[in-house]
């Protein structure tokens, strides 16, 4: 339900992170992946281009 606002307020956060808060970020999309695969990733998709830089 709230999974598209949190993964939007993460991705904004995640430039002014430092490694310590992108670590806990990157379990919490790991989370939501690992509890609903298929919804989970319609709602990832805008935050993987950061992940990946």
């Amino acid at each position: 339900m709230y999974g598209e606002i949190v993964v939007a307020s993460a991705n904004e956060m995640l430039a002014d992170m430092r490694s310590e808060g992108i670590v806990m970020t990157m379990r919490l999309i790991e989370t939501c992946l690992r509890s609903a695969p298929g919804i989970a990733q319609e709602i990832v998709k805008p935050i993987l281009p950061r992940v990946f830089e």
